[in-house]
Parts: structure tokens; C-alpha cells; sequence
């Protein structure tokens, strides 16, 4: 079984298992002060429900690729898929506002809840792992005061929904949708790009093998 990291062979691994490939890969990446961001067998890329399956990693392969990234690589990748989701996430709640102004109240359900589904999705990933490490990273990031005024204004915008909803109360929650969540996509964005800004300027940190 070939397996390698970042393109380059690791001929010490001797594995006869997917698994311990995969295993042996890790070890590896982690060695060198990396995270391994995707694993490749055969030429296909195995997501997470694969990689738990035994059928798949209990067998053998010609081939395992395992791609790496530097902790603040995988910290700014984070971040940037972050924005994205608070802009994506903004646009389904004005799309479910556009709907309830017009009366189409089923129609409105589907971008709400995928709104909903991707303010979830951040919090998970996000707002309690990724923001964390960087608030932590030194003097330039953001202060924990201000990542702790967010959650709280995020906290009672989506309350103000979920209430909204449990009343049917309609033009609150368009109000909401429409006026509110702006403001809250406009923070977000900015407060998550001082994060990126912060990681971008901060001095690599030294390994072992550099001293």
C-alpha cells in the first residue's frame, strides 16, 4: 500500500490495513505540527460516515493520500467558510421575509429553517472551536468582551424568532428577518475578519525541530 502526506511518499509506514494507513498518516502529520484535512483512498476522498466504516477501512488499497494543513490554516479555512455561512444564512432569512410579506406563509418555512440550520452549523464549528483559538492567539484578536457581546445579541435575535414563530406572529418575524438579521450579518462578518486579520499577523509558532 502506497500511502502518503502532502504528496510525499511515507516509505517507513508499512500498513495492511486502510485503518492503520490512515492511523500512520495522522501520527505523521501530527509529528510535523499538522492536521489532516482530507484523506484520499484510491483516488476517492472519503468523507466522515467512511471513514467510521469497517467494511472500508478494515480492507486493503493500492493507494492512500492524506492532505495536511498548518493549525492556522485550518483555523483562517474555518473562518472563511464562517463568513460565508453568516452571508448565505442572511440570505435565506430575507428570502422567508420576501415570502411572509407576500402571504406565502409555506414557502417561507424552507429558507427559514435552512437559516436556522447554518446559525446552528456555526455555533457547532465555528463560534465554540474555531473563534476560541483565535481569541486566545495573542494581543491583536478580538477580545473575549466583545465575542461575548455577539453571542448575546445573536442569542436574542434568533429567541426573538423562535417566539415569533410559537405566536405566529408573522410581521415580527419578517421584521426580524428583514431588519434585524442585517445588522447581525454586518457584526458578524466584521468580527470574523478581525479574527482572520489577527491570525494573518500572528508569528508563526516554532517546533521543536526549529530550535
Amino acid at each position: 500500500m502506497r500511502i502518503t502526506l502532502d504528496g510525499s511518499q511515507c516509505e517507513d509506514l508499512n500498513p495492511t490495513t486502510v485503518a492503520e494507513a490512515i492511523e500512520g498518516g495522522c501520527a505523521r502529520a501530527h509529528q510535523l505540527g499538522r492536521i489532516v484535512v482530507q484523506i484520499e483512498v484510491d483516488d476517492r476522498t472519503l468523507d466522515a460516515a467512511e471513514l467510521g466504516d469497517p467494511t472500508i477501512t478494515t480492507g486493503t488499497a493500492e493507494a492512500v493520500a492524506l492532505t495536511s494543513m498548518e493549525p492556522t490554516e485550518v483555523l483562517q479555512a474555518t473562518l472563511d467558510l464562517g463568513r460565508n455561512a453568516v452571508e448565505a444564512a442572511n440570505e435565506q432569512f430575507a428570502e422567508a421575509a420576501r415570502h411572509l410579506q407576500a402571504g406565502e406563509t409555506v414557502q417561507a418555512t424552507t429558507p427559514l429553517q435552512e437559516g436556522l440550520e447554518l446559525w446552528q452549523t456555526l455555533d457547532e464549528h465555528v463560534l465554540r472551536e474555531a473563534v476560541p483559538a483565535v481569541l486566545a492567539s495573542g494581543p491583536q484578536a478580538p477580545t473575549e468582551e466583545a465575542f461575548g457581546r455577539l453571542v448575546g445579541e445573536l442569542e436574542t435575535s434568533l429567541k426573538t424568532i423562535k417566539q415569533a414563530v410559537a405566536s405566529g406572529d408573522l410581521t415580527a418575524l419578517s421584521d426580524c428577518l428583514l431588519y434585524e438579521f442585517p445588522e447581525t450579518t454586518k457584526s458578524w462578518i466584521e468580527f470574523l475578519t478581525m479574527c482572520s486579520n489577527a491570525l494573518a499577523t500572528r508569528e508563526p509558532e516554532t517546533t521543536e525541530g526549529d530550535s
